[in-house]
């Protein structure tokens, strides 16, 4: 069964990249077009691996509760209940959106900082639900960056950790708090990066994480988060930060 898994995603991964080749040959001629077509791949993509009642829909604008709204996304995913009759409407209301991605061909440098602050308002656009940590700490729409690949030389295991720097440094572009950080990045045939957080408070903290935190923000409680690595033998590696105190 695993060795049956693992066919489908080599399957899956040879299809993207296929497609980043024939959408660059096009790009120069055409780039605008070329962008299209690589949200529509992604798109397709989620299609098939969703239940069939998620609608996925490309380019559209999510509308909060106040009548606020995101800058324009790539691809949207609705939830099974939103009203047919809305969805080629293309502002989408906020409580009915599951999740949300920036698609890129080519992953450069500057389309971090952008995702990241993106992310921040798209995040903002749902009021918080306050109570409990996860709810104070995880802000729906799901929200993430795609890409078919990157702009980068360096590759396995150099690129792993380079891009990892490179997310560190950047991942405060503009989100201010742990509930308005970018969910995930995944780099098709490269690596996936996934957002942690983890309560760095209570009795049982080590005395090593309190000195940690104090060092870096003077609190000696407070919430860390961070990016781990999904990319084969790479899975484990991960960089954290120390969030805000709250």
């Amino acid at each position: 069964m695993s060795s049956d898994l693992s066919s489908i995603m080599i399957r899956l991964q040879s299809d993207m990249l296929a497609e980043y080749r024939r959408i660059r040959s096009r790009a120069i001629e055409d780039p605008g077009t070329a962008g299209d077509q690589g949200e529509e791949n992604w798109a397709e993509l989620l299609r098939g691996w969703l239940p069939s009642n998620y609608h996925v829909v490309t380019k559209g604008r999510i509308i909060g509760p106040h009548g606020q709204s995101s800058p324009q996304l790539d691809v949207i995913i609705l939830h099974p209940a939103y009203p047919r009759s809305l969805i080629n409407n293309k502002h989408y209301l906020a409580s009915g959106v599951a999740a949300a991605f920036e698609c890129k061909v080519t992953l450069r440098a500057e389309h971090l900082s952008e995702a990241f602050e993106k992310g921040a308002r798209v995040k903002s656009l749902l009021p918080r639900k306050m109570g409990t940590p996860f709810g104070e700490l995880v802000n729906p729409p799901y929200y993430g960056l795609l890409a078919h690949s990157h702009a980068w030389k360096a590759q396995g295991e150099k690129f792993i950790f380079d891009m990892l720097e490179r997310i560190h440094e950047r991942q405060f572009d503009g989100p201010q708090e742990p509930w308005q950080m970018l969910d995930v990045i995944c780099i098709a045939g490269s690596a996936t990066y996934a957002l942690h957080r983890h309560l760095d408070m209570g009795p049982t903290l080590s005395k090593e994480k309190i000195l940690e935190m104090q060092e870096a923000h003077g609190a000696k409680e407070g919430i860390s988060t961070g990016y781990f690595c999904l990319a084969g033998k790479y899975s484990d590696t991960s960089r954290d930060s120390i969030g805000k105190s709250h």
